[in-house]
């Protein structure tokens, strides 16, 4: 059980940066897009779709993610989320202390195992 937390925290943590990314990539997009038409260019309807799509499907992810994390959200919440998986990384590092105490490792060495292991979100 321990292990399977370990590896759905580790998941998630690429699933959420790979979703962040992906949702700031669009969000630049439909900005410059934005800027160019403030600017009076002529901008093709299709790239400002392609662009809006882009941002939808990224927003729809993250969404789902945020979902998977055990949050309500209807609207992006990127703190949040990471908040969310900071809480599912303590208790995987929890679920993986007490398997190192059954099997009697030094709880130093287990500790610089799990600390290695798990994904470090300090102050994201």
């Amino acid at each position: 059980m321990a292990l399977n937390a370990w590896d759905e925290c580790t998941n998630l943590w690429w699933r959420l940066l790979e979703a962040e990314e992906d949702l700031s990539i669009a969000k630049k997009k439909c900005e410059e897009i934005q800027r160019e038409k403030e600017r009076g260019r002529h901008v093709r309807a299709k790239r400002t779709e392609a662009a809006e799509d882009d941002l939808h499907t990224a927003s729809l992810h993250f969404l789902h993610l945020q979902q998977h994390l055990g949050l309500g959200h209807d609207v992006v919440c990127i703190a949040s989320a990471f908040g969310a998986l900071r809480r599912h990384v303590g208790r995987a590092q929890r679920q993986m202390g007490h398997l190192g105490e059954k099997l009697g490792l030094p709880g130093e060495v287990w500790q610089k195992v799990v600390n290695a292991a798990l994904p470090s979100l300090g102050s994201e």
